[in-house]
């Protein structure tokens, strides 16, 4: 649990008071007959005592989870917490409670590390229905105290995206016949089969007990940028001067009917991907061509981590349309899989401009392309930001990386979107950022403790979670940071003048109470919000003078 200090200030008031007159002058006469003095006196009534105050975190990562397309919050996800492909040790809630795994609702949530942790990396595996699982890489190294990171998951949905399910009864975990799923739409394509007299297994290698399942297959289009918010990091981190740059990815899934997940099989399955005629081989040069051997990556979603398969995907004819040839392979686990070829790895710093509104409330900025996405923090505020070449190499980039840019603040506003793809390896982006809203505020809310045993003793309470979004909008919920040199009060920044009302969510980390909301007015005046805590209380007893 988190440790606290009592103020010591209000203790020493409240002794104070509660023992004036058990060591007065005044004598107190006996009730034994044995003269003045030297009788016990009578205690005080309680005195009531602001609460315990929450220590400041060491270091805390504030995220938001969002569709990749919309930028707007899902409703409920999962976000399991690793290190080393093995469930992470470092990580606890706000108010100190370990976990290895949170239940986000309405796309925001907050962590930090248990004390003692100091973990360079921690990868964050995050699932929702409706969506490609995706594994992102929280980075400790840096020293901030706060770290804000946008999650952009893809939906299982769209005009990049194809997606099939076939259903079949097994009897004794074995497939009477064979059960295919295939994907197909004008942009993308996979398939799978499980061929007849397969045992069908469960994540410990057992045979399942269902009576019936569901396979399931997922692609994207490998050359739409929304692919890249579909690969999880850690597929590529410039190993040797190379990057393995996604040229397919197929995900496959299957369940049974008491929700059991299948992960492996007696006899391998088959499965196939669509990849454009335009796409390069696996030297990362030449075109495609039937026969080629892309190297084949898995996903583990259990451990979050990446794995080099020992089969290949090979390329087969090219269709009769001549638009796409078909990558085949053969597996014995369902996962999420990617075709890579090699290119060599970016050597070169991103550097970035800006030459309109500084973007002072901060925000980020995203990249978005068919071989990844990721989301970079801005300085506040932004005349310009360097992205080191080494930082481009842990996220895979290549030499001839490019993608499209798009800067956007805490609350989701778009500021800025490039006009196509950006270079990003040695690249310079010369933006002009304009605020999307006509008036904004600025304003302070305060929070306040108020003892519900004594409502004359209250106290603004200091390093509580407060963030904030427009109430009954989807968009991302943006934390407020302490005023400085103000005890127990948050900026709330860019408040859209031309809205009705915000919701702020507080978390005020004391014992004893739950988070909470409350709605603001956006009009530029700073507001106080309060809430009831039962409060402790100090009595002090005496034994008389003599």
């Amino acid at each position: 649990m988190i440790t606290t200090k009592l103020k010591h200030a209000a203790l020493l008031a409240a002794l104070s008071l509660a023992l004036t007159g058990c060591f007065s002058g005044s004598p107190n006469p006996r009730t034994d007959g044995g003269g003045d003095g030297g009788g016990p006196t009578e205690p005080t009534d309680p005195v009531v005592v602001a609460p315990e105050q929450p220590e400041a975190l060491a270091v805390v990562v504030n995220g938001n989870i969002v569709d990749a397309g919309t930028l707007n919050v899902l409703e409920s996800a999962t976000v399991s917490f690793r290190e080393n492909g093995a469930a992470s040790d470092s990580v606890a809630t706000v108010n100190g409670e370990p976990v290895t795994q949170i239940t986000v609702e309405e796309g925001s949530f907050s962590f930090t590390l248990r004390d003692g942790a100091s973990p360079d990396v921690v990868r964050l595996l995050v699932t929702a229905d409706g969506y490609f699982p995706k594994a992102f890489n929280i980075d400790f190294t840096s020293g901030e105290a706060e770290i804000e990171s946008l999650l952009t998951l893809v939906a299982q949905a769209g005009d990049d995206v194809a997606v099939d399910s076939a259903e079949d009864d097994v009897t004794d975990a074995t497939t009477g016949a064979a059960i295919t799923a295939t994907a197909d739409s004008a942009n993308a394509g996979a398939e799978a089969t499980v061929p007849a007299g397969t045992q069908l297994r469960d994540s410990a290698g057992n045979a399942v007990t269902g009576t019936s399942v569901t396979l399931n297959v997922g692609a994207i289009n490998p050359q739409s940028n929304s692919s890249g918010s579909a690969i999880p990091d850690g597929l590529s981190s410039g190993v040797d001067g190379q990057v393995a740059v996604p040229v397919g990815v197929v995900d496959v899934t299957m369940r049974d009917n008491e929700g059991t997940n299948i992960k492996s099989f007696s006899n391998p399955i088959n499965v196939s991907m669509r990849l454009p005629a335009s796409t390069l081989g696996p030297n990362g040069v030449d075109p495609i061509e039937t026969g080629d051997e892309f190297q084949l990556s898995s996903f583990d979603e259990e451990t979050g981590e990446w794995a080099i398969e020992d089969t290949n995907a090979v390329v087969g004819a090219l269709n009769g349309a001549g638009t796409a040839y078909t990558a085949s392979f053969e597996t014995d686990h369902l996962t999420l899989f990617s075709a890579t070829a090699s290119s060599a790895v970016c050597t070169s710093a991103f550097l970035a401009n800006n030459s309109g509104d500084t973007g002072g409330i901060g925000g980020y900025v995203l990249f978005k392309s068919s071989t990844g996405n990721t989301a970079q923090r801005l300085p506040r505020p932004f005349t310009s930001f360097t992205i080191p070449s080494i930082q481009l190499q842990r996220a895979g980039v290549s030499a001839t990386g490019q993608a499209e840019v798009s800067v956007i603040d805490p609350l989701g506003g778009i500021w800025y979107e490039s006009d196509g793809l950006v270079q990003i390896c040695g690249g310079t982006l010369n933006a002009r950022l304009v605020n999307p809203l006509a008036t904004t505020f600025d304003e302070a809310v305060t929070v306040t403790a108020v003892c519900s045993n004594d409502d004359d003793v209250r106290t603004n309470v200091a390093n509580a979670e407060v963030k904030y979004r427009e109430t009954g909008s989807g968009s991302i919920r943006a934390t407020a940071r302490g005023v400085s040199g103000e005890v127990g009060s948050y900026q709330l920044v860019g408040l859209n003048a031309d809205t009705d009302s915000y919701t702020v969510s507080v978390n005020p980390r004391l014992e004893g109470v739950a988070p909470f909301t409350q709605t603001i007015t956006p009009d530029g005046e700073d507001e106080t919000i309060e809430f009831n805590i039962t409060c402790p209380t100090v009595t002090g007893t005496g034994t008389g003078g003599g």
